[in-house]
């Protein structure tokens, strides 16, 4: 995303901590987000924390999952739209609205996701919806290259060899892939 849009959405989230790795941490101007001591996490403000850099201080916790106490109503994700009508705006999803979605999908589609095939931004509204789906039945998430993205030939043969039963494309992209290679297409599923 262009560097306005990430300061944007960083700071009308409030985030007080941010994860990531060093070289992307290049892109984030110096005063959006400042250092973070792993080691301190409870008292981290306005920190980052390296998950490459810091490694080895991440390590030094407990590698089993901390008990936390959630609700329904509390929140899942945040995620913010294009900002084509103007300024983006964060949506907020709570757990009970992510579960539903999930739910939804597992009882309206016949057929188990064994495989799909994501396309589009993680940071998408369908691509969280494909990605809990996905994973609510222990199916396959295939991430491609951003080079193969764009390719449909890549694409055709990333299908055929992963045995992709499931995707989510602009029409015009199914047709180039339907046009290119249809044989490859078999495993897709409705």
């Amino acid at each position: 995303y262009p560097a306005e849009r990430r300061a944007l959405i960083l700071a009308d989230a409030g985030v007080t901590l941010l994860l990531t790795r060093e070289a992307l941490n290049a892109e984030l101007a110096a005063d959006q987000v400042g250092d973070a001591d792993p080691m301190d996490l409870k008292t981290t403000r306005d920190g980052v924390i390296y998950l490459d850099r810091d490694s080895s201080a991440i390590a030094r916790y407990p590698a089993t999952n901390p008990t936390v106490s959630l609700h329904p109503l509390h929140l899942a994700y945040l995620i913010y739209t294009s900002g084509s009508t103007g300024r983006p705006k964060g949506v907020a999803v709570n757990h009970r609205n992510a579960v539903h979605s999930t739910w939804s999908r597992l009882t309206g589609y016949p057929e188990p996701v064994k495989a799909y095939l994501l396309l589009s931004s993680f940071a998408f509204d369908s691509s969280v919806a494909g990605i809990f789906w996905t994973l609510a039945q222990g199916g396959c998430l295939y991430l491609p290259h951003d080079d193969d993205s764009k390719d449909p030939v890549a694409l055709a043969a990333l299908i055929e060899q992963g045995r992709i039963s499931h995707l989510l494309a602009l029409p015009s992209l199914y047709a180039v892939l339907l046009e290119q290679a249809p044989h490859t297409l078999s495993s897709l599923q409705v």
